[in-house]
């Protein structure tokens, strides 16, 4: 079994969700395939609080780059 740290499934998570409602809908879409869907929704929460603060403010890089582009600022403008 392949190891990995935390910082890099936690990068992995970013990139295959990059925004938190991208999350929450898979979370919750996971938590009701769990046959008591009290306790898969418990868990989805927990994780959603877990890693909120990695959403909060943050722009994913790919996402940046595109805002900061001059045609974005010219399109945004109009």
């Amino acid at each position: 079994m392949k190891q990995q740290s935390l910082g890099d499934l936690l990068q992995q998570l970013l990139v295959a969700y990059p925004t938190q409602k991208a999350l929450e809908q898979q979370l919750v879409h996971t938590a009701a395939q769990i046959e008591t869907l009290d306790q898969g929704l418990q868990i989805a929460q927990g994780i959603l609080r877990a890693v909120q603060p990695m959403y909060v403010g943050s722009i994913p890089s790919d996402r940046l780059a595109m805002q900061t582009s001059p045609r974005s600022f010219q399109m945004e403008s109009t």
